[in-house]
């Protein structure tokens, strides 16, 4: 079974797997925050996950895939006024990541990818720092889908910007195994379109004074788990196609 977990494995099965050439660790990441008041804290953490499984899945045969540890909290800076967001230092957040990746040099895959659905913009710089740092081992993949030309798939939300915990973020989680994390109130949420990316490059700092006092942007109410699984198919395409590009460049 391609995608088993590293923290069910005894040491001797993780020695085994690890060692495999074409080992590929897939290493969920997300935040613990705010994401309406329709969807879970661990929204972002329970994405990265359904996409490690869907990749793995994807991947079977071709590569072995194993799901690391998650890392679930991350520098979560515009949504810290709301209850239940932790907030990481930038230094913690550093720190957390290069110490797991110094781990994976020692005893894990040589390649680690980095699967990430939190999309502060502080926090991808972190991703994007650690995928560029020189090292032996592991190699580290990152592909930012904020950017074309993935991002011009993702829908006219996305595109917009304005998508924290609406259309886009609700379908995915419509579509993965924690569906009935959702409260079914999405449904009557009114749209927010306040300008998230121009607020945040304006120096604007917390969600609540960009106008999105309930910590959502975008439109909630016209998510789908229909369109959940074309999102879905989009993002697991864009790892797939990265990962054997990668295999190729080193094989």
């Amino acid at each position: 079974m391609n995608g088993l977990r590293l923290e069910r494995l005894s040491w001797h099965q993780a020695r085994d797997l690890l060692r495999r050439p074409d080992c590929v660790g897939l290493l969920p990441i997300g935040a613990t925050e705010a994401h309406g008041p329709h969807l879970p804290l661990f929204t972002d953490n329970y994405l990265s996950d359904e996409l490690c499984q869907r990749i793995a899945a994807a991947l079977r045969g071709r590569c072995t895939c194993v799901i690391l540890p998650a890392l679930t909290t991350a520098v979560t800076t515009y949504a810290a006024g709301f209850a239940g967001s932790i907030d990481l230092r930038v230094e913690t957040a550093r720190s957390l990541l290069e110490d797991m990746l110094s781990a994976c040099s020692r005893h894990g895959p040589a390649t680690v990818a980095l699967i990430n659905s939190h999309l502060e913009p502080g926090h991808i710089q972190l991703l994007q720092e650690a995928a560029a740092a020189p090292r032996d081992r592991p190699r580290v993949l990152f592909v930012n889908h904020c950017r074309k030309p993935w991002a011009l798939e993702l829908g006219n939300e996305f595109k917009s910007g304005d998508c924290h915990a609406g259309r886009y973020e609700t379908s995915l989680l419509l579509a993965s195994h924690w569906a009935d994390a959702i409260d079914a109130t999405y449904r009557q949420l009114p749209p927010v379109q306040a300008g998230l990316v121009a607020k945040m490059k304006a120096g604007v700092r917390a969600f609540d004074e960009m106008g999105a006092d309930q910590a959502y942007f975008g439109e909630p109410a016209q998510a789908s788990a229909e369109e959940g699984e074309r999102l879905w198919s989009v993002l697991v395409r864009m790892w797939v196609e990265s990962i054997l590009r990668h295999h190729a460049e080193i094989s």
